[in-house]
């Protein structure tokens, strides 16, 4: 007997059926839905760098006035006072930091880093409530790195993250962050966290690409981050110029890596182009001045 194979047969699919639309969003009623027309123009973003490079300035010179600047590093009064000199509206915070943690006993340590970060948290919520009023349009924390450190001092006693407590304090430190970038998406002004760099190192060698230096967590609630550095195509005996390139494009993957230098976001400046080119679909960069 000799077996024939049947002929294959092929069926036609029906297409999915389109849901049809007239143009109307459902209702809403008994619900607690809106018709979203247009998204808050709100960011959060993420900058980090070597010292010197511009990190400070970058927000007291570049980013939407007034500004609440809260400094865990030390080093930024100098870029404050020259911005406020030119007429930017700036108010000051300072928030102390143990110099040397490791010479405290855990106790003590752990109550400096309580005492910094609710001081923070304090006036971050200040910030964020003026924002409402129109009062603050920017507000900023210098550095991120310092501020994990603070965080870890308050939670264990020690700068650094603990090991053998089964990721309870990497847990917390994360959560504290994310408190910040939920606490600004609460209001009107956009977040700009500094951050250190740190190179990364693949295979024991470098690889010149860098990182903010901390917890993970420091750009997992930004919309994009950027590497400021000094520009590479800087000609001798020229002013020091900075370019930033985008290390995480959260809105708009497609700027992912780009480098921007000053004569790619004039008139806008470093703040406003980078940030409108994450939200173009939805924005004009003056709505981000």
């Amino acid at each position: 007997m000799v077996f024939v194979p049947k002929k294959a047969t092929t069926t036609a699919k029906t297409p999915a059926k389109i849901a049809s639309s007239n143009g109307k969003p459902p209702s809403t009623a008994g619900s607690d839905f809106i018709v979203l027309s247009k998204p808050r123009l709100q960011a959060n973003v993420v900058i980090f760098g070597q010292g010197g490079h511009g990190k400070s300035t970058y927000v007291t010179e570049y980013c939407p006035d007034p500004i609440a600047f809260i400094s865990l590093d030390r080093r930024a009064d100098q870029a404050v006072y020259k911005a406020t000199s030119k007429g930017r509206r700036i108010v000051f915070l300072r928030v102390d930091t143990p110099a040397n943690p490791s010479k405290l006993g855990n106790e003590a340590a752990m109550k400096l880093g309580q005492a910094a970060v609710a001081k923070v948290i304090k006036n971050a919520e200040w910030a964020v409530k003026e924002s409402l009023k129109g009062n603050i349009r920017t507000w900023a924390l210098d550095t991120g790195t310092e501020y994990g450190e603070m965080v870890n001092l308050a939670l264990t006693g020690k700068e650094v993250r603990v090991k053998g407590d089964y990721g309870k304090s990497k847990d917390l430190l994360n959560r504290e962050f994310w408190r910040l970038y939920n606490l600004a998406r609460e209001g009107n002004a956009h977040f700009v966290l500094l951050a250190r760099a740190q190179e990364i190192w693949e295979a024991n060698e470098p690889t010149g690409k860098f990182k903010p230096r901390g917890p993970d967590v420091i750009s997992d609630g930004a919309d994009w981050c950027g590497h400021i550095r000094l520009s590479r195509a800087q000609k001798k005996g020229e002013a020091k110029k900075f370019e930033i390139q985008v290390t995480k494009a959260g809105v708009n993957i497609e700027k992912l890596g780009k480098v921007y230098t000053s004569a790619d976001w004039e008139p806008y400046g470093p703040f406003v182009l980078p940030t409108w080119e994450q939200f173009e679909e939805s924005s004009e960069p003056e709505e981000w001045e």
